[in-house]
């Protein structure tokens, strides 16, 4: 079976349908699976004064009775800028968005959100079997939808949307930064390469030519940095799972190490190694890591994800 529409004119009638609804919209949602993605974040989005974001376990959280389900949550967000002892009822439904037919996989909540419980949903809002079951249409050509709904508030908003999706080997994943009079660098500071962008946020290898944290004073710290998100993006948190390598000048045996899967946050903000490489190894001769006072560290993003509005 196919989907009556395509999915863009699905999710635009859905917004037109459904007030004080927001969309979560996951495409490639194999990739979700196969890289062992165990929670997502939605963007922040405001309905009925309040902001809020959904928060998705596609194999089920941690507790026990969520295996074999996938489990998704109604967030509250911004509790600073709440009142002491806050107290907020509301009603909502979560749901699966069938792409065969104007049905939901739904389910109600009525819940009081306060500064001690301030995400609330189900452990089971669907099974895996019903939604791998090609023939339910929940998951159509690598996409799923969920989503929340508000009930019985006044003045309600238009309905949102958005698409998460994972990205392998993104277009220009590999960056190489050429550094030249490498013993002029201030030793212990921190120095940034040139910014670079890759899957809708910019980018930036961070450097500490004699290490900082526990390596300092032992070993060249590396670190990939998260900037600003690109113009057309939305501002949520950035999984990604990256390498960064200096490079070997002589025999091109480059020195790398792997980060197998990091969130960055909404922030900008670094992660890498305090101990990427002992000093003695850089400053070996025989290494080739440094020639001629110069030095080539790289960064490769294998997988991405990115989050743009609907």
């Amino acid at each position: 079976m196919s989907r009556p529409i395509p999915v863009e004119e699905m999710v635009k009638q859905f917004k037109g349908r459904h007030s004080c609804t927001h969309l979560l919209r996951m495409d490639n949602f194999s990739l979700v699976r196969k890289h062992n993605i165990g929670m997502i974040e939605s963007s922040v989005f405001s309905i009925a004064g309040y902001k809020w974001n959904l928060v998705l376990y596609p194999t089920g959280d941690e507790n026990p009775n969520s295996k074999g389900h996938v489990s998704l949550y109604l967030q509250i967000q911004d509790l600073k800028s709440l009142p002491s002892n806050w107290q907020l009822s509301v009603r909502f439904k979560l749901f699966v968005l069938n792409q065969f037919r104007q049905i939901w996989h739904e389910n109600n909540g009525d819940v009081v959100f306060s500064q001690s419980n301030n995400m609330w949903g189900f452990r089971q809002t669907i099974s895996l079997a019903a939604l791998d079951d090609s023939t339910q249409g929940y998951l159509v050509g690598d996409c799923v939808m969920f989503g929340v709904k508000f009930l019985g508030v006044q003045d309600c908003v238009p309905g949102t949307a958005e698409r998460f999706t994972l990205i392998e080997k993104p277009p220009n994943n590999k960056v190489t930064w050429k550094m030249t009079k490498f013993s002029t660098f201030l030793l212990q500071t921190d120095h940034k390469s040139n910014e670079f962008s890759i899957g809708g946020r910019k980018w930036r290898i961070l450097l500490y030519p004699r290490g900082f944290g526990d390596g300092q004073d032992n070993s060249l710290s590396v670190y990939l940095r998260g900037d600003e998100h690109m113009d057309n993006v939305l501002k949520t948190k950035t999984f990604a799972k990256f390498k960064l390598r200096v490079l070997d000048q002589i025999a091109r045996k480059h020195h790398e190490q792997i980060i197998s899967s990091h969130w960055f946050t909404v922030e900008p903000g670094s992660w890498g190694f305090s101990k990427f490489m002992p000093l003695g190894d850089l400053h070996d001769p025989s290494k080739g890591y440094l020639v001629n006072d110069m030095c080539y560290v790289g960064a490769e993003i294998d997988v991405i994800s990115m989050t743009t509005p609907l």
